[in-house]
């Protein structure tokens, strides 16, 4: 998901909106993942996503979360579901 997150955070840049990418692949990386989920108060993202990564968009005042993208989702599908979280 790294390369998608990184172009779509770069073509969203400006819009109303915060990417965030926690990823749960290793001890590591998902340590570092909670603790960013627990700074924005995203609650239960690692029951939710064990053994993967999710990008979370915020919204970009508020920092509330308007949705989630997944691994499993095209750039197309990511695309329609931030245009979609946008309008709300």
């Amino acid at each position: 998901m790294g390369p998608i997150f990184h172009k779509l955070k770069k073509d969203y840049k400006g819009k109303p909106v915060k990417f965030v990418l926690l990823n749960f692949t290793d001890k590591k990386t998902t340590k570092a993942a909670e603790r960013k989920g627990s700074e924005l108060g995203i609650k239960n993202i690692y029951d939710i996503h064990k053994g993967t990564g999710v990008i979370v968009l915020l919204d970009g005042k508020s920092l509330k979360e308007i949705t989630r993208l997944h691994p499993g989702q095209t750039e197309k599908q990511m695309r329609e579901e931030i245009e979609k979280a946008l309008k709300m």
